[in-house]
């Protein structure tokens, strides 16, 4: 599932992509919180605690604001 989900936490950050990086940042925390489950925020944190690999810039700095 954390595959997945890393994919799809790209694929957001791809599309905030034209931004810059903070205002790409907060499009993709506000999407996450907004749409995705705690479970699916949770899953992801953990990920990046174990090293965030492939984790896209603007999807790990979004991921760190939602930390609880």
């Amino acid at each position: 599932q954390a595959a997945s989900l890393l994919r799809m936490a790209n694929q957001i950050a791809s599309n905030a992509h034209h931004k810059p990086h903070d205002a790409a940042v907060d499009l993709v925390e506000k999407h996450l919180r907004d749409f995705w489950a705690p479970s699916m925020r949770a899953t992801l944190l953990a990920w990046l605690d174990a090293g965030g690999e492939g984790l896209d810039a603007v999807a790990r700095d979004a991921l760190e604001r939602l930390r609880p």
